[in-house]
């Protein structure tokens, strides 16, 4: 008498479809956990094979793969792999994804290449890393926990600005003559008021130099001196933008 021919299984697992081939029906479910272990890589003390998707009907190694219903080419059975199993992290069966090589060759890209933006950010691992289940709401909780607002800060430094029309005047009316195509610093002086409010009374321009990349500092002892007898303070700077050609 011939022998029977082998059958083809398919072994749906977290990791894909796979098909084992050449199986003798009558082999103990231990049979075909060590053919997973050789071919997949995934130890038999990190198996859990079951006859329905949920996992909830374990299978017996002991027991004859027909005997739970596997006697037919294309009988699918259910695996668990343990959470701690390193087919889960770094297992050839991993998806992969391709790149080009300095020599222009397509090459596969390893796993840690291939899952460096599979993180929910950047650094971070999967959602379903983090937890199982996840419901609208957890999900824009634990989003907003990295969503950076501008927000106005509780109390104003000062109220309100007021300058010094003739000054402000004086200071624009050079800037356009130039067609506001050439920069110039100047610092405001004035006080700070009871009520929080700001009074520029004056602009100092001090000496130019071109380009120019940040504010040069008063460099004339004699201007703070004399700021300081009329009660004067430094209060910010003017640093108007060239228009664009």
């Amino acid at each position: 008498m011939a022998a029977m021919e082998g059958i083809l299984v398919r072994v749906r697992s977290q990791l894909g479809m796979w098909r084992v081939s050449n199986v003798d029906p009558h082999d103990a479910c231990g049979v075909l956990m060590k053919r997973i272990d050789v071919e997949h890589n995934v130890p038999v003390h990190q198996q859990q094979l079951s006859t329905d998707p949920a996992g909830s009907n374990v299978i017996d190694p002991s027991m004859p793969l027909a005997k739970v219903g596997v006697s037919r080419s294309g009988d699918m059975l259910y695996l668990k792999i343990d959470s701690t199993a390193s087919a889960l992290v770094n297992g050839p069966e991993m998806p992969t994804g391709k790149k080009i090589a300095a020599d222009g060759s397509i090459v596969t890209m390893t796993f840690e290449e291939s899952t460096a933006d599979a993180g929910f950010r950047p650094g971070m691992p999967r959602l379903r890393d983090l937890k199982n289940n996840w419901t609208l709401t957890d999900f824009l909780e634990m989003d907003d926990k990295f969503v950076y607002k501008i927000k106005k800060q509780d109390e104003a430094m000062c109220t309100s600005v007021t300058m010094d029309h003739a000054s402000a005047g004086a200071f624009t009316q050079y800037l356009s003559s130039f067609g506001w195509r050439q920069q110039r610093v100047g610092y405001l002086y004035g006080t700070f008021e009871e009520d929080n409010s700001v009074l520029v009374h004056a602009v100092y321009e001090p000496p130019q130099v071109r380009p120019l990349h940040q504010p040069p500092p008063p460099r004339t002892t004699h201007i703070p001196h004399i700021m300081s007898h009329v009660n004067l303070r430094i209060l910010s700077h003017l640093l108007p933008h060239i228009l664009s050609t």
